[in-house]
């Protein structure tokens, strides 16, 4: 189990990055309805929009999709590691 923090107060988490993305959409107002492949594009779209930030998407499948996206999130300084596996992190590499 990996689990992220956001700067939002909420911790997510989930066993794969996708699960750990479909944590953080359950929480959003007005996406938690929304395809995930739609939420991903919006998210990059919005951290473009108000964070300056280029969110990385990319990717063969959803899961790589889903890890690129908090990569390039921890990356951007937007979040951090709290925990991967049970076992407190500092890194900022999933």
């Amino acid at each position: 189990m990996r689990t992220i923090d956001l700067g939002d107060r909420r911790m997510y988490s989930g066993e794969t990055a996708r699960g750990i993305v479909e944590d953080i959409q359950s929480w959003g107002i007005f996406v938690a309805d929304l395809p995930l492949e739609d939420y991903l594009a919006q998210t990059k779209e919005l951290a473009l929009k108000f964070h300056g930030v280029e969110l990385d998407i990319s990717g063969e499948t959803t899961e790589d999709r889903c890890e690129n996206l908090l990569q390039s999130i921890l990356d951007a300084g937007l979040g951090r590691i709290v925990s991967q596996g049970g076992v407190e992190e500092s890194s900022k590499r999933l």
